[in-house]
């Protein structure tokens, strides 16, 4: 591959990592909080091109040497790998979905939460419903030995997973992800008294804000550490921005 070859790709890639991040779609890809260092990865590529092609520009001025024929085929065909990186421009993949993580059977994986000591967390908030993410409630379920999720109703965000021959419960699910899409996880919890509730009528995958009190002590080694919620009220919404969950955050 020729300098001015590598110089296109660079340019390329440094352009659409600074497009991904403007456009606030790097979220499909990696952790929200990476958006900087991407940003300054590509304007750093960018550059690192930009000053390449001046120079070889500055040095095709002074060179008088003509290219063989098969060289400039050689050219043209190492043009060619650009056109994955083009694409990306223009045409960038959907964050993952229920459909890739799910299979027809039931959750094809789920985050498998170490042993650990049993631990005294922080008191939830205040409100009469907090916000809380499944991975939050699959910790506090587990090791919480103060029982901080005992008579509180909490709010939790995910897509309906229909009971099935895997999972005889139905499940609200969301994908977590510690640094990018690659080590994607689906994470879920149990539902139970959906009767009444929009819930009852769903469509596999349809996303929800659900609200109702998680069982102290559901999310245990043997059911795989999905906690079990008893619903209270549950309404249809549209798909976040970010659809992921972090651990830790």
């Amino acid at each position: 591959m020729t300098r001015e070859m590598q110089n296109a790709l660079l340019l390329l890639f440094g352009c659409v990592l600074i497009k991904i991040v403007v456009a606030d779609m790097h979220v499909r890809y990696v952790r929200e909080d990476f958006g900087p260092f991407l940003l300054a990865s590509g304007v750093v590529v960018a550059g690192l091109a930009l000053a390449g092609m001046a120079q070889d520009f500055r040095a095709l001025r002074r060179s008088q040497h003509d290219h063989s024929i098969d060289a400039g085929r050689a050219g043209r065909a190492a043009w060619m790998l650009s056109a994955p990186v083009l694409l990306l421009l223009f045409i960038l993949p959907p964050p993952l979905g229920p459909e890739t993580m799910v299979s027809a059977s039931g959750p094809a994986k789920q985050v498998s939460l170490r042993s650990a000591p049993a631990i005294a967390f922080d008191p939830l908030p205040e409100d009469s419903a907090p916000a809380l993410s499944i991975l939050e409630i699959t910790r506090r379920a587990a090791f919480d030995t103060t029982g901080s999720l005992g008579g509180r109703e909490v709010t939790v965000t995910g897509f309906w997973l229909a009971a099935s021959e895997s999972h005889p419960e139905p499940l609200l699910g969301r994908i977590s992800i510690i640094c990018c899409a690659a080590d994607a996880r689906l994470v879920s919890i149990r539902l139970s008294a959906i009767n009444g509730t929009p819930l009852e009528v769903a469509a596999d995958h349809q996303w929800f804000e659900v609200r109702g009190e998680v069982t102290p002590g559901s999310a245990t080694e043997r059911n795989g550490y999905i906690p079990h919620l008893r619903v209270t009220a549950a309404r249809a919404i549209d798909p976040p921005a970010n659809t992921y969950e972090y651990p830790g955050g």
